[in-house]
């Protein structure tokens, strides 16, 4: 496989000039994230043609190579607003045109015709001087406007933030407290060139796919070469019948991201569109899976019924509903999965010693900023210059690369662990199991969230409180006073943001500052019913005296425990209660000084071998453990199985067949993930999500009728005899039918070793029950608590990992905002062209098993097109708005 060679005159071209000359455009929201300005992709990518015949003809002839245009980008021509407004170069659009067009088969074949005589076109009588003296006068123009909107702005922000910091309580005015981040410079500005008739026949407007429906991505087959000319060049891959070996799309799109040539690698947008046909693709293959899902009910079919349209639809189907979207990776089904796998590690191995969690740290990592400004600004940059470098330029080299930024975590996670953590050295004790998952935070970056089952470590409730807190103190630590790694320590620094007291609650809701401790001890809760109403009262006071003072200490606070119980008057004993009275479950408490209250865990060594934000903590109980897997291990997009849920419920309501319910959810989950540019990478390059040390196999132990199986395809059944009954695809169990029916060589009498001289197996079992439920409970442990973790989730989330979770948090409080720079590819309102529906390429069609009416009386095709042709405007969107509203 390799690139078209890529001329002069295809580079160097900006988005929107690529644009001007692409027959496709494929419609996407692609957004800003914060912190550092990574893309992402909301909801799906639209195929819709463009008429680049009409852009290259009104485009006027320019005077010069290096002349500009203004150029304004809207949704229809009739409107007053545009969605992007920038210069372009006619000389660059119309040389790549003519040589697409020349040397482009599939452009040909789109009827694409570059005139060389612009004579025709009004527009090109204007001479260099107009040209130049409009761009002059409309950017004075534009600059006046903007130091009038800065004025009123900042008179607007100084009154704002005046009235603001009245409004706030001292008690959150204090060094603990972060600022908003907020790029400097006047904010909420809306910058948009004066349109006020003047100079209004020198702009030229586009409407890039107006009028135009969308196509399947599938059906139209050379979309993605004629939606990114300057990666393809205008040719198109080679199919795999010209090929000796057949090759699939997933392994050409992972060919792409890894060439040593970078065209598709920081092209984002192309990125975002091989992402989203892959998952396309996956759930048309679900949809084709799910009509040979069935149950037989007790039924015997033969491969003759099968052959008849009439028996197959007698068999019932299997509605999995959301589930269908198990193995599309990323999706809630797919991390439901994954919770079941990791739960059945727990109950087989036990609880895990620690939960770990590990954050990308891009900017401070000098390694991958040298990386990245050789691939795109072909410098080699020393480690001097990398540290002087600006964090603007270090977020602006990691948007332009995911591909390199996510395969850079991935492998120095597999050293990490492999290398590190599971070395001969064990930072963290010998590791005999592992499990992690790969997560991906609101600024874009992936994050790791692990377990690991450390030989010979203390349990609580075997051990002794004494031999877990010497366990943990070897490993875990909170000291801000380690010289060596004073700097990657204020990275595990709590600072508080509104985030912290969100959903009205009084105190942060990470549970910072965590109380100074004397030593690493474990505190069981106390409730107020065991304690008279007059202690209880006297502990609820003391509480409260301790959270006021945290709050009031200060980051130099060089107070000892002691000091701190003197000032508040109590003695340790009176401390402890009090803070077990705040305690929901067990909890495990490090030692910590008065001036470590805001200092996350870490171990030392591990912060220092990954040089990033980092959590540890001793897995105290299964219950904790439970919390934990479900706070992070196995949780999806915010909000997204609810949203599977709803239209799961809406595809049962609305009776329809199977197929159509995959496409149903299918569109619900398609148009509303949101998913980064480095999770787009991950999924295209088909990286892992999860780790383990263990593999899994699911067994279906229900009963033989209620077991879906797979029915062969239909080729294969029409080459079985019709009274043939082997119409199931091979699985696990029946292959286990397939032993032997009896051993060779028999080693045991029945009578007299294995019913042991009872009459039946259940007099047998009767006598051993004890011992055969000793045994279950080597692979069956803790399964009361695992559920019990599961009702209990929603209120403990915030309490572990609380760092990753507070980041995280503050970034979904800042939010999104739409990409200036591929701002040529957003739909905008038009919801024809931002919402995607599969029924274009799932290929399949409602058997006649459905409860669909059939349509007798129907237009021909003639007559339905003429009855359109004659709506009015308003007229036609009530038209297509209902033709959308029945497809759904």
């Amino acid at each position: 496989m390799t690139f078209p060679e890529k001329p002069d005159v295809l580079n160097d071209l900006t988005p929107l000039e690529e644009r001007l000359i692409s027959p496709r455009i494929p419609f996407m929201q692609v957004r800003e994230l914060p912190s550092g300005g990574q893309l992402s992709i909301h909801g799906n990518v639209v195929n819709v043609p463009a008429d680049v015949n009409t852009t290259v003809s009104v485009l006027p002839r320019p005077i010069n190579e290096s002349q500009t245009i203004p150029i304004k980008l809207k949704r229809r021509l009739g409107y007053k607003h545009h969605y992007q407004f920038q210069n372009v170069r006619p000389s660059k659009v119309l040389e790549a045109a003519r040589y697409l067009v020349c040397n482009s088969e599939i452009f040909k074949n789109e009827g694409i015709e570059v005139m060389d005589n612009y004579e025709t076109n009004p527009l090109n009588n204007v001479n260099e001087e107009a040209w130049s003296e409009f761009i002059a006068n409309n950017t004075e123009e534009t600059s006046d406007i903007v130091s009038n909107e800065v004025n009123i702005q900042s008179q607007e922000n100084v009154a704002t933030m005046q009235a603001s910091n009245d409004s706030i309580d001292n008690d959150t005015d204090d060094e603990w407290c972060e600022p908003t981040e907020r790029a400097s410079g006047v904010m909420d500005t809306l910058l948009q060139e004066p349109d006020i008739t003047q100079n209004g026949d020198k702009i030229i407007s586009f409407a890039p796919g107006e009028g135009n429906r969308p196509l399947g991505i599938f059906i139209d087959k050379d979309s993605e070469f004629l939606s990114f000319p300057t990666i393809y060049c205008g040719k198109r891959q080679a199919d795999n019948s010209e090929r000796l070996v057949p090759v699939h799309y997933s392994t050409i799109c992972k060919w792409e991201l890894r060439s040593q040539d970078r065209r598709v690698a920081q092209s984002v947008p192309n990125i975002f569109y091989k992402l989203k046909k892959l998952q396309i693709r996956q759930i048309q293959g679900s949809a084709s899976l799910s009509l040979r899902k069935c149950k037989t009910k007790g039924k015997t079919y033969t491969a003759g019924d099968l052959k008849s349209e009439s028996s197959v639809n007698k068999l019932i189907n299997l509605d999995e509903g959301f589930r269908v979207l198990r193995n599309l990776r990323g999706s809630p089904p797919y991390f439901e999965r994954c919770k079941k796998d990791l739960f059945a590690m727990i109950r087989q191995l036990g609880k895990p010693t620690w939960f770990c969690s590990f954050s990308a740290a891009e900017t401070r990592w000098i390694h991958l900023i040298k990386i990245l400004g050789r691939l795109i600004d072909n410098k080699h940059y020393t480690d001097d210059e990398v540290k002087q470098m600006t964090w603007q330029k270090k977020s602006e080299l990691i948007q332009k690369d995911p591909v390199t930024c996510a395969r850079n975590f991935e492998h120095m996670v597999q050293l990490f662990i492999h290398n590190f953590i599971k070395s001969s050295c064990h930072p963290i004790g010998e590791v005999v199991d592992f499990f992690y998952r790969v997560e991906f935070q609101q600024r874009g970056s992936p994050h790791i969230h692990g377990l690991f089952w450390i030989k010979n470590a203390p349990e609580y409730g075997k051990d002794s409180d004494e031999d877990i807190a010497n366990f943990v103190d070897s490993y875990v630590s909170c000291k801000a006073d380690s010289n060596d790694l004073t700097d990657l320590v204020n990275l595990q620094r709590h600072k508080h943001s509104k985030t912290c007291k969100k959903r009205g609650n009084a105190v942060c809701r990470f549970n910072f500052p965590l109380p100074p401790m004397p030593r690493t001890m474990i505190l069981e809760p106390l409730s107020e019913t065991d304690l008279e109403e007059n202690v209880a009262d006297i502990l609820k006071k003391a509480l409260g005296q301790i959270h006021s003072l945290l709050d009031s200490i200060k980051a130099d606070e060089t107070m000892t425990f002691d000091q701190f119980l003197e000032k508040l008057n109590l003695s340790e004993h009176q401390y402890l209660k009090a803070i077990r009275l705040s305690l929901k479950h067990n909890t495990l408490l490090l030692k910590r000084s008065p001036a470590e209250i805001r200092i996350n865990c870490y171990n030392p060594n591990l912060l220092r071998a990954w040089k990033a934000n980092m959590d540890i903590q001793y897995v105290l109980d299964p219950y904790a453990c439970a919390v934990y897997i479900l706070s992070y291990i196995t949780k999806g997009q915010r909000g997204m199985s609810k949203l599977l849920r709803k239209a799961c419920e809406e595809a049962k309501e609305g009776n329809k067949n199977i197929v159509n319910k995959v496409r149903h959810i299918g569109n619900k989950f398609l148009n509303a993930v949101e998913i980064s540019a480095q999770e787009a990478v991950y999924l295209v390059m088909q990286m892992p999500l999860r780790r383990s040390s263990r593999e899994f196999q699911f067994i279906n132990t229900s009963d033989p009728n209620e077991r879906t199986f797979l029915l062969k395809s239909m080729d294969k059944i029409k080459e079985l005899p019709d009274h043939s009954v082997d119409i199931e695809s091979d699985n696990i169990i029946k292959r286990y039918q397939r032993r032997p029916k009896k051993l060779e060589n028999l080693w045991k009498n029945e009578n007299t070793d294995l019913l042991k001289d009872f009459q039946t197996y259940q007099d047998r079992y009767e006598i051993i029950k004890d011992v055969i439920k000793q045994n279950r409970r080597q692979y069956e442990n803790h399964t009361e608590v695992l559920d019990q973790a599961v009702q209990d989730i929603e209120s403990e989330e915030n309490l572990v990992a609380p760092n990753t979770q507070y980041r995280d948090e503050q970034d979904r409080e800042i939010g999104t905002k739409a990409s200036e720079l591929f701002g040529c590819f957003d739909p905008g309102k038009d919801k024809q062209h931002a919402q995607y529906d599969l029924i274009n390429d799932i290929g399949l069609y409602p058997r006649t098993n459905d409860d669909e009416e059939l349509v007798v009386k129907r237009l021909n095709d003639a007559d339905y097109r003429k009855l359109v042709q004659s709506l009015n405007i308003e007229q036609k969107e009530f038209f297509l708005s209902c033709t959308e509203l029945c497809q759904d």
